[in-house]
């Protein structure tokens, strides 16, 4: 920043870099220098909103995701954020709208795939939670969240051998994945109880 310190993408690189490490007051102010100093630069307003929705300020979140999309409406990023915050805001219909998006304009990021089988699990949509849960796997077969996902389907839908099956897939990708080892004990206990 003492090269230029007008630079917007500087102060929102930045302020990114203290979000990933935590320093949460650090990452706004800096957000925040780079939108007083470029306020038609989307980014500072995605990662503002990031920030916001990752420590649980949803209403102000929000905002920025929108001004993000108004500045970007081709970022499929901020599409699939926005649906995440819709998701937990439990505005299914608006969050299935940004998923829809996401793919739309990047059909090849399985994290998009991913959220949208969450919500269709969630509104009991097994068939099209499935095969979102699949087409997430086939784009990135190294992500453990998929398969956790999908074993949980799986167990909901009384495919037990199908749910062990994925939860230990997904142990092997992320040894210190808890949810899958917390998921495959109840299967095995489960399982254990249908043979007594």
């Amino acid at each position: 920043l003492e090269i230029n310190p007008e630079d917007s993408i500087t102060y929102n690189n930045r302020g990114y870099s203290h979000s990933n490490l935590g320093e949460y007051e650090a990452a706004l102010a800096d957000y925040n220098k780079a939108i007083e100093l470029d306020p038609e630069y989307y980014y500072p307003y995605s990662n503002r909103g990031a920030l916001y929705h990752n420590t649980g300020d949803y209403e102000a979140a929000l905002p920025d995701y929108n001004k993000a999309i108004e500045l970007d409406p081709e970022d499929n990023t901020t599409y699939n954020a926005r649906g995440l915050l819709y998701y937990i805001m439990e505005d299914y219909e608006a969050a299935l709208a940004d998923y829809n998006k996401a793919i739309e304009l990047a059909p090849d990021d399985s994290r998009a795939y991913e959220n949208r089988g969450v919500l269709y699990h969630t509104l009991g949509n097994y068939e099209a939670a499935l095969a979102d849960y699949n087409k997430a796997i086939e784009l990135d077969p190294e992500d453990d969240h998929p398969y956790t996902n999908r074993g949980i389907l799986y167990y909901n839908m009384g495919d037990y051998a199908a749910a062990l099956a994925d939860y230990n897939h997904s142990i092997e990708l992320d040894p210190n994945d808890s949810l899958a080892y917390d998921n495959r004990g109840i299967v095995y206990y489960v399982m254990e109880d249908d043979e007594a």
